[in-house]
C-alpha cells in the first residue's frame, strides 16, 4: 500500500483513500497525482496551508465516484457508445453522494460533483460556469486534464508535456478558469519530483 499523503487528512477520508485503492489502483494513483498537482497550484493561488490539504484530498478523492461505474467501462478500450457516456458521466454525483454520506467536508463533496463542470457552463453534470464553479473543483478540473492527457489512455495515446501545456492554453476561458491556468503554468509542479 502507497503512503497516502497529506498525512494529517482525516480517518475518515484515508478510508476512502483506501477503498479507491482496493477498487481500482490504477484510479487510486490517478488521484494521488491530480492532488498533488492541485495542491501545487494551490500554493500558487495562495491557498493556506489548512486549505490547501484539503485540496490535495479533494484532488486524490475526485473520482471515487467511478467505484460506482462498471470496470469494464471505466477501461474500455477504444470509443465508448453514447448509452456507456451516459452511464460514465453519473461518478461526478455519484461520488458527490458518496462523500456527503460519509460526512466529508464540503469542499471534498463539492470537487467531486463539479470536477467535469468546464469554465463556459458546457461541462456536466450541472452545467454551471464561471466562479459558480468551486475553486477546488476548478483546479482539480485542471489537473485532472493535465494527468489525463500525459498518461496512457485505453482510448487515446498519452500527450507530451509540451501539448498538454499548449492544450490547457488553447482551453483557458472555455474549459478551464484564466487564473487558474496561470497559477497552472507558473507552479512548475512537472520539474518537481
Amino acid at each position: 500500500m502507497l503512503s497516502l499523503s497529506p498525512p494529517c487528512i482525516p480517518t475518515p477520508t484515508r478510508l476512502l483513500l483506501e477503498s479507491l485503492e482496493r477498487g481500482d489502483f490504477g484510479l487510486f494513483a490517478h488521484g494521488m497525482r491530480v492532488g498533488r498537482i492541485a495542491a501545487r497550484v494551490g500554493v500558487r493561488m495562495g491557498l493556506s496551508e489548512e486549505s490547501n490539504h484539503l485540496l490535495e484530498a479533494a484532488g486524490q478523492l475526485h473520482d471515487i465516484g467511478k467505484l460506482s461505474v462498471p470496470y469494464a467501462l471505466v477501461h474500455k478500450e477504444g470509443t465508448v457508445t453514447p448509452k456507456e457516456y451516459q452511464i460514465f458521466q453519473h461518478h461526478p454525483e455519484l461520488g458527490g453522494a458518496l462523500l456527503e454520506e460519509c460526512q466529508q467536508p464540503p469542499e471534498l463533496v463539492d470537487t467531486a460533483r463539479q470536477h467535469h463542470e468546464r469554465w463556459d457552463g458546457r461541462g456536466y453534470p450541472l452545467g454551471l460556469c464561471g466562479n459558480e464553479i468551486t475553486l477546488f473543483a476548478q483546479i482539480t478540473a485542471l489537473a485532472d486534464a493535465y494527468d489525463a492527457m500525459v498518461s496512457g489512455r485505453s482510448y487515446r495515446s498519452m500527450l507530451g508535456h509540451s501539448e498538454a501545456l499548449e492544450e490547457i492554453q488553447r482551453c483557458r476561458g472555455s474549459h478551464f478558469s484564466p487564473a487558474v491556468v496561470e497559477a497552472f503554468l507558473a507552479a512548475e509542479f512537472y520539474q518537481a519530483p
